[in-house]
């Protein structure tokens, strides 16, 4: 899995992010987020308690499919 890959999937999910918040698709924290990395057992998903407004590419965590933390916050309820 290339970083640039990764990378440029969480300024993709970003830009979403923020257009979903300025069409007011979501509102307040709500709303969940998340794209599977192709060719891989991994995903990126957006953590609890942003807004989609103001989503930077590094709030994204990084999991397994397994719900396993790789690397960054995510907290389930």
């Amino acid at each position: 899995m290339s970083e640039d890959v990764v990378q440029g999937l969480r300024e993709r999910l970003c830009a979403v992010g923020r257009q979903l918040h300025d069409r007011g698709l979501v509102t307040g924290t709500g709303g969940n987020i998340s794209v599977r990395i192709f060719g891989t057992e991994t995903a990126l998903i957006k953590p609890t308690g942003l807004s989609m407004g103001v989503l930077k590419p590094d709030d994204f965590a990084l999991i397994d499919l397994k719900a396993s933390s790789l690397r960054g916050n995510i907290l389930f309820r």
